[in-house]
């Protein structure tokens, strides 16, 4: 039987869900609601609500809250053209 890895081979120990670590959550949650933005901002602004409704299903961390802290930077990226 093979036993369970507790470290990666550079010797980091696995912590987290799946082996990554919370800080990879955390910025994979905020990729994923600046995504929900992106989304929005390319919709017409009385679409918007609807938009983001659908994507709650999807990602239901997306809260307005949580949209409305990325907004802005979401707004600059397009803005210089990175997104």
């Amino acid at each position: 039987m093979v036993e369970r890895p507790t470290a990666w081979p550079d010797g980091r120990p696995l912590g987290g869900t799946n082996g990554y670590p919370p800080e990879w959550h955390e910025w994979a949650a905020e990729c994923q609601v600046k995504y929900v933005a992106r989304q929005m901002l390319a919709a017409r602004k009385e679409n918007r609500r609807g938009i983001h409704e659908q994507w709650l299903k999807v990602f239901p961390h997306a809260t307005q809250d949580a949209v409305k802290a990325v907004w802005d930077e979401v707004i600059q990226e397009k803005r210089q053209g990175a997104a």
